[in-house]
């Protein structure tokens, strides 16, 4: 898992303020990969021989074209593997540990008991918490959120939902930055200030009550689906990306072979999420990248924030 750690550390440097606006073809993964960390602007740095590696962005209201893109992105693509120092463990595009989707599906249960670990240690009266939009249901269906709930807390009604778990199961942990809250995704580096939207105390929510709080309060409830990076391979709604059950789908598997062991692995119940379908090619994911962090630049201030390292063992 150390290596784990350290691929998702350099993951988590990526933001929209520095790797903004780029071809999926670098998107973060790439880069950690093969040992690189975002340093600055356009600027990456090797993680253990500190080489730098600067992406320059042509001028796309002057001389802009497909086929110099393609160019430059090929160079930098080939700078990734053969820029390090000849004693780096990355040199010669030698990769320490791959993100497959093997591994995030048999260690997904265990992503998700940590992410679940960060919600429970905060007493009920004190965990401040989004309100989730009901589209959680159309992701999820009434029998995983059945699956998700805790029967402690007695007979789930039907508009009824253990929010921190949906939040564990769909990839946000909790962290405190600056004595502030915010969620958080080890997977893709996504975070979201939790004041930014309507909040309620508490572990349990009510969908009903939630738009009507929402309305109130003149904030927005939280998609904890859409607020992935593209890329996440916890929760993307991509499949041209992610052709495999990715981190929540797996870990719904898991829960469900648990209390219904007849049930073999690949057979749980899985809705599609919204916008899955008819997403031709990269270039409409990106576009779609594209319009979700312009929207989170004019919304939520990133300035200064300096965030923690998000994975933990």
């Amino acid at each position: 898992m150390e290596l784990c750690e350290d691929f998702l550390n350099r993951v988590q440097t990526f933001n929209i303020q520095t790797w903004f606006i780029k071809t999926s073809q670098l998107n973060p993964y790439k880069c950690a990969k093969h040992g690189w960390k975002n340093t600055g602007y356009n600027q990456l740095t090797c993680s253990v021989c500190q080489t730098k590696l600067e992406y320059e962005e042509p001028d796309y209201d002057v001389d802009y074209d497909y086929e110099s893109e393609l160019r430059r992105v090929t160079a930098f693509l080939n700078a990734l593997e053969k820029s390090h120092h000849p004693n780096c463990p990355f040199s010669d595009g030698s990769v320490p540990f791959r993100l497959s989707s093997d591994f995030v599906y048999l260690n997904s249960e265990a992503f998700f008991q940590k992410n679940l670990e960060t919600f429970d240690k905060i007493p009920n009266d004190k965990l401040s918490l989004p309100l989730l939009t009901p589209k959680v249901f159309d992701y999820l269906g009434e029998e995983n959120v059945d699956l998700l709930w805790n029967y402690n807390e007695g007979t789930r009604n039907k508009t009824s939902v253990n929010a921190a778990r949906i939040f564990a199961l769909l990839g946000w942990r909790l962290a405190e930055v600056e004595e502030k809250l915010y969620l958080l995704c080890p997977f893709c580096g996504s975070y979201a200030d939790i004041f930014y939207y309507a909040t309620s105390f508490g572990q349990i929510q009510n969908l009903e009550e939630n738009e009507r709080i929402s309305v109130e309060s003149n904030k927005p409830l939280f998609d904890p689906a859409d607020e992935h990076r593209f890329f996440c391979k916890w929760c993307s709604s991509e499949r041209i990306i992610h052709p495999k059950p990715i981190g929540w789908q797996a870990t719904l598997d898991f829960l469900r072979q648990r209390h219904y062991p007849f049930i073999r692995t690949g057979e749980a119940i899985i809705p599609e999420i919204e916008g899955s379908k008819g997403m031709a090619d990269h270039s409409s994911l990106l576009k779609k990248e594209i319009m979700l962090n312009t929207q989170k630049l004019r919304t939520v201030s990133y300035t200064h924030l300096t965030l923690p390292t998000i994975y933990s063992v």
